[in-house]
């Protein structure tokens, strides 16, 4: 009979998977702030800031997740 356990935790994957969620995430909010879908007001200078931001730190987080263990 196949063991059916749950694989033990994998703390170096779900830092990857975390990061790459979050890179995915805020390049949708850059998408949007850039080119907001059809009924969607422009966003402010503020808003594509702030999206720009997050960008930045979901790669960082991309970066510690994928080069810690180089």
């Amino acid at each position: 009979m196949a063991d059916l356990s749950p694989l033990p935790p994998d703390p170096e994957r779900a830092a990857r998977t975390r990061a790459r969620l979050a890179w995915h995430l805020a390049c949708e909010r850059v998408s949007f702030a850039l080119d907001p879908p059809a009924g969607q007001s422009p966003c402010t200078p503020a808003e594509l800031e702030q999206a720009l931001h997050l960008a930045k730190d979901a790669l960082e987080l991309v970066r510690q997740a994928y080069l810690r263990a180089a």
